[in-house]
């Protein structure tokens, strides 16, 4: 799962670079927005994951309505099946990474640290 996670990250990464290289307002944005979510995701964060679905579904959904007539069909159903793919893999990260990490906190809070007492 972690080659998965880092895969999926590195996509997010490629993905928001290229839209930071449009800059325009939008592209400047997007790419921003997707930075914020590499993060989270890097970092196993369940908002990492619930804000990078929501970006690809968001993209997903600009890629059949903003763009329709520009591209050729084939273009646009890769980027609306990537996009699906995206929203895929971010609730399965979401649901197997941050459950792990939460059994390793828990176990970390139930082991003494403190040697302080006499």
């Amino acid at each position: 799962m972690k080659l998965i996670n880092m895969v999926y990250a590195m996509s997010l990464l490629l993905a928001s670079l290229w839209f930071t290289s449009q800059l325009d307002t939008f592209g400047l944005f997007v790419g921003t927005t997707g930075f914020l979510c590499v993060s989270g995701v890097i970092m196993k964060k369940k908002w990492g994951y619930f804000a990078a679905g929501i970006w690809c579904a968001g993209l997903m959904r600009l890629s059949i309505d903003k763009y329709s007539g520009v591209y050729e069909d084939s273009i646009k159903h890769t980027v609306t099946a990537l996009g699906f793919f995206g929203v895929v893999f971010a609730i399965i990260l979401h649901e197997t990474l941050t459950k792990t990490s939460k059994k390793a906190e828990s176990k970390s809070k139930n082991t003494p640290t403190d040697s302080s007492s006499h």
